[in-house]
């Protein structure tokens, strides 16, 4: 009987450029929803849920998967949750400098 292939494990690179890949979305989108509230006054991004606590829950979720892939965090779930919270922090930081410098508060 044949030896049963073994699957690839994730390499920890894919889980970086994969938080790259979030923090680089939520400031966008973070960035073009408050552009959307302060300068073209969308319908949508009159609700803070959709331009403040949507763009976290995604960011969180996402740095969430991206560790999720690396097999260092696997054992120690809690270290995983301070930088998921961190990160997003960090993002969410990014994208209120941003918005704040372009456009004022």
């Amino acid at each position: 009987m044949a030896p049963a292939p073994e699957l690839a494990k994730p390499k920890p690179l894919i889980g970086l450029l994969l938080s790259i890949g979030v923090f680089i979305f939520h400031v966008a989108l973070g960035f073009a929803f408050y552009r959307g509230r302060v300068i073209s006054k969308w319908t949508i991004s009159e609700s803070d849920f959709v331009v403040f606590i949507l763009p976290i829950l995604m960011a969180m979720s996402g740095y969430g998967y991206a560790l999720h892939l690396s097999t260092h965090l696997k054992r120690h779930p809690i270290f995983r949750i301070i930088i998921v919270l961190a990160a997003t922090f960090f993002s969410f930081w990014a994208c209120m400098y941003l918005s704040l410098t372009t456009y004022g508060s």
